[in-house]
């Protein structure tokens, strides 16, 4: 699989710095290109939501280059289509208990330094990992991964009140949108002693767009305008997607969103067979 990608990142109007922390790391395997790809909005005061935000990052390029490639290292199956989509799940699974733990480090690390401190500090979490034709991604607060082909779909769930109050037939999706509790998260990687992140797989589709963005990203442009800029029919160069980008995140700003506002967009390109 080859990929193409574009990254984006800006200060909200009422921040001092920019607390979202961005990855993208490729590597070459016997499973062919691999793909690691995240998103992470720190909370914090002063300079600690970045420093939660950077330190998952850091973690996680610790993870890519170590752990990563021993969860690769499997016996090959026989041939036969059923046994490969057993061996697919089977390494998502390994996939996700190690990705797991790892975010249980980071909260227990996060969770002693700010007792230490006698502050609160935190971070979301968006991870994308392509491995193959398949893709898993771990998710803790309301930070998104959408995939963009003729139309768009959210393929995370928001871990917010208001998400919860929807879900329960309490509010619509038009109060949803206005509420102003929308960024109480119900969790988040370092505010609590535990951590329970929600997990995704699927297949990547033939020239597929994914999109990772933090809240600030999402707020104030709608999932119509996400699908109307971020075509793959018409960003087939990373010049484009870049520009695509970069076009939205002047949007928001234009919109006067608050928040730091922060994209990875990347384009799956060789058939899948």
């Amino acid at each position: 699989m080859k990929y193409k990608i574009a990254v984006c990142s800006s200060r909200g109007r009422k921040r001092r710095e920019n607390q979202d922390s961005l990855l993208v790391k490729t590597a070459w395997t016997e499973q062919g290109t691999v793909l690691l790809a995240a998103v992470c909005d720190g909370m914090g005061g002063l300079s600690m939501g970045e420093m939660a935000s950077a330190l998952l990052i850091h973690r996680l390029c610790g993870w890519f280059e170590e752990g990563f490639p021993l969860l690769l290292k499997r016996k090959k199956s026989a041939p036969g289509q059923g046994r490969l989509l057993r061996a697919c799940h089977a390494r998502e699974e390994l996939l996700f208990h190690s990705l797991e733990r790892l975010l249980e480090q980071v909260n227990g690390e996060l969770c002693v330094y700010g007792q230490r401190k006698g502050i609160q500090v935190g971070t979301t979490a968006t991870i994308f990992l392509a491995v193959g034709n398949r893709y898993v991604i771990a998710q803790v607060g309301d930070s998104r991964a959408y995939e963009i082909r003729s139309g768009i779909r959210q393929l995370t769930r928001d871990q917010t009140l208001v998400q919860r109050e929807l879900e329960a037939g309490r509010i619509t999706q038009e109060e949803a949108i206005r509420d102003p509790r929308r960024s109480i998260l119900l969790q988040c990687i370092g505010a609590e002693g535990e951590v329970y992140p929600d997990f995704y797989r699927g297949r990547l589709g033939r020239n597929s767009m994914f999109l990772l963005c933090s809240d600030g990203f999402w707020h104030v442009v709608s999932k119509e305008e996400l699908c109307a800029g971020l075509s793959p029919g018409r960003l087939k160069e990373e010049a484009d997607m870049q520009r695509a980008l970069e076009e939205l995140t002047g949007l928001i700003q234009k919109r006067k969103e608050q928040d730091d506002s922060s994209a990875v967009l990347i384009r799956s390109e060789a058939p899948v067979t």
